[in-house]
């Protein structure tokens, strides 16, 4: 305390005082094993690892998105060296808006000079050499490979409504409706932004395997306002199905099964409500569960045509049919809510399951993907308001399909142009 004597001095090799507290050695630093990981990115814990750049844990499914904008070098070295590597050493130098200190951290970053993957160096390579802070030098890398122009790739498109404010396209199954990142081509963004000339926004997604109308803005402006459609629920999209169900009544491979109402409506061929709530129990895992807690979700459903079920494989099935056989059904699915897998979920879980759905459906060797068409989409035209009905004809496969089920195709439906 303020004015205490000072404490007596000791003479050279006298006990120190028991109640003299000593003092503590310096502690040694912890060891962050967890962090450390090899320049490939090992694995952490089960299926997660950490991104060789930043050293941030990421599952296994956002591993490639995220290291497309961290460190595509390591992502993908032969595509590194054979064209990426240039590309953005390119766009490092026409930046105009940053500091020659951060130019010359992206080029030692990237390797500039160097087509090789081993010339890139780290980030904390980079801040070590420059004496600056690792996060400017990830956030720098990471904003600048976000803001790469779009690979403009010329490849087949089928435009089915275009104006100044909106392009619909007809998406193939099995083509991708954007790229795993801003340096690869390959989808229908890219194959769009050639056309047009400059980069369009996609305003809604559709699974690998899943056919049918995809929409684009081909402004802001435009695309601003149907985003919020979207959200507002002023977006009807309406899915065609092929599915298998059993006899004369669908009992669920999984879930409950339909209630008396919904039965009857089935048969009647008049529209059903599914609402059973969506969760996606592991992060690393896309595959999504009906459970408690999960979020809201709403399909409405009817039964468009009743077909037969030979040859189309029954390995795997897990119904329990009430009629002696089962049967093939042509459904007409609409989703208002918008959630990943929603209608193959939906449907499987009362017992419709989708044909060639290698997640939730029925395996079929008549087609090589998931039997499920985005048919048409409804919706109020940014410009004037005015309801836009843009409609994708059924795929070819999908047709064939429903030819050798004995599936009477409506005519509205089978009057439309093979695609």
């Amino acid at each position: 305390p303020p004015g205490a004597p000072p404490p007596p001095r000791r003479n050279r090799g006298e006990a120190e005082p028991q109640n003299r507290k000593r003092s503590k050695p310096p502690r040694a630093p912890k060891k962050h094993s967890q962090r450390r990981s090899s320049s490939s990115g090992s694995a952490s814990s089960g299926d997660a690892t950490l991104c060789p750049a930043c050293r941030i844990s990421l599952s296994r499914r956002a591993r490639r998105r995220h290291m497309a904008i961290c460190c595509p070098e390591r992502l993908d070295p032969v595509g590194w060296e054979t064209g990426e590597a240039l590309t953005v050493q390119r766009h490092v130098e026409r930046m105009t808006d940053i500091s020659e200190r951060t130019r010359e951290a992206l080029r030692l970053r990237f390797g500039s000079g160097s087509a090789q993957a081993s010339a890139c160096l780290l980030p904390h390579e980079v801040a070590r050499r420059l004496r600056m802070p690792t996060a400017h030098v990830v956030q720098s890398a990471q904003q600048m490979l976000s803001a790469l122009p779009l690979v403009a790739e010329e490849g087949p498109l089928e435009v089915l409504y275009e104006d100044e404010e909106l392009v619909a396209v007809a998406k193939p199954a099995g083509t991708p409706s954007h790229p795993a990142s801003r340096l690869r081509g390959g989808s229908l963004l890219n194959r769009l932004a050639f056309r047009l000339g400059r980069e369009p926004r996609l305003l809604h997604r559709l699974d690998l395997g899943t056919s049918g109308v995809l929409l684009f803005g081909a402004s802001y402006q435009a695309a601003s306002t149907v985003q919020q459609a979207f959200q507002n629920g002023a977006v009807r999209k309406t899915y065609l199905a092929i599915c298998r169900g059993g006899g004369g009544a669908a009992v669920p491979a999984m879930g409950a099964p339909l209630n008396e109402q919904q039965r009857l409506q089935l048969r009647n061929g008049k529209q059903f409500t599914i609402a059973a709530p969506i969760l996606q129990p592991d992060p690393a895992d896309i595959k999504r569960v009906v459970r408690e807690g999960g979020k809201r979700s709403v399909t409405q459903a009817q039964l468009l045509a009743r077909g037969a079920w030979r040859h189309a494989g029954d390995q795997g099935a897990r119904l329990v049919e009430e009629a002696p056989e089962p049967a093939s059904f042509l459904v007409q699915a609409q989703p208002l809510t918008g959630r990943t897998h929603q209608i193959r979920l939906h449907l499987a879980h009362v017992g419709l399951p989708l044909l060639g759905d290698s997640l939730y459906g029925v395996p079929c060797e008549l087609i090589n993907r998931h039997a499920l068409h985005a048919y048409q989409l409804t919706l109020p035209h940014p410009r004037s308001g005015k309801p836009l009905t843009v409609t994708a004809p059924l795929p070819k496969d999908m047709r064939e399909l429903a030819e050798q089920l004995s599936l009477q195709l409506p005519e509205s439906i089978a009057g439309g142009p093979v695609v």
